[in-house]
């Protein structure tokens, strides 16, 4: 119990030191160069998910059907839509 609480301690006071530096002062020599082209697209849902509204919407009813002929078609529904939303913000 005590080697936790040293070590907490320890940690504690660097985090503090550190937070009182300057940016100029971190050294960043030992971090890995970020590569946005391999980032690829945000996915949404992983670690945020959107709030659901409930609404009433009048969809087709062969679209319907073929939608339901899938598993967790409203997740599908909503995936569609957000395609079609993204293609359209690009724009």
């Amino acid at each position: 119990m005590r080697n936790t609480l040293n070590i907490g301690n320890k940690l504690e006071r660097e985090l503090k030191k550190l937070a009182k530096m300057k940016d100029e002062q971190l050294d960043f020599s030992d971090m890995a160069e970020l590569d946005f082209d391999k980032l690829g697209k945000p996915t949404v849902g992983k670690f945020y998910r959107p709030m659901k509204k409930p609404i009433s919407i009048r969809i087709d009813a062969d679209v319907l059907d073929w939608f339901k002929t899938h598993e967790h078609y409203q997740r599908l529904i909503n995936k569609a839509c957000r395609l079609y939303m993204l293609a359209k913000q690009s724009k």
